[in-house]
């Protein structure tokens, strides 16, 4: 998910209309679009982002998480990629 600001800055490309249900199970429709995200070194392409209005972070989902390697460290309050 992506704030529809940020998708709109870089000139993203709409794809289509999808329906989406959230954390409370309500069905909601969005729309989305095309991109390529890049993470230092690593772009991935071919991501259907959702645009969400009222958010203002973006959020990644297992269909980017998946195909990097993500070492979290909660005490030390670390991340890395790879």
């Amino acid at each position: 998910m992506l704030p529809a600001a940020i998708l709109k800055s870089i000139g993203a490309r709409h794809y289509r209309g999808r329906q989406v249900r959230g954390i409370t199970g309500q069905a909601l429709t969005v729309d989305t679009y095309l991109i390529s995200i890049g993470l230092g070194p690593y772009t991935i392409h071919g991501i259907e982002a959702v645009a969400m209005s009222q958010n203002k972070e973006a959020i990644l989902g297992r269909d980017v998480l998946n195909q990097l390697e993500l070492t979290l460290n909660g005490p030390a309050q670390e991340t890395w990629i790879a």
